[in-house]
């Protein structure tokens, strides 16, 4: 895994992160739950969103799958 210091790009696999966080309804990722095993790898915590791709993967790997909450958390 290597750093990636563009923020629109996801740090763990390079693919877009469709980061939304300047928009009026704040980014993607703070409707669901990031598996921990996730954010533990990323070489720089708060400077890049992981990407939907690499969360659906890790959940899926664990039986699981997004759930997206209407309220953000």
């Amino acid at each position: 895994m290597c750093q990636i210091s563009t923020e629109n790009k996801c740090p763990l696999c390079g693919n877009s992160n469709h980061c939304g966080v300047n928009d009026i309804g704040g980014c993607w990722c703070g409707k669901i739950e990031i598996p921990m095993e996730l954010i533990e790898q990323l070489p720089e915590q708060g400077k890049a969103c992981i990407c939907l791709g690499c969360v659906k993967a890790s959940l899926a790997a664990r039986g699981g799958q997004v759930s997206f909450c209407a309220d953000g958390g």
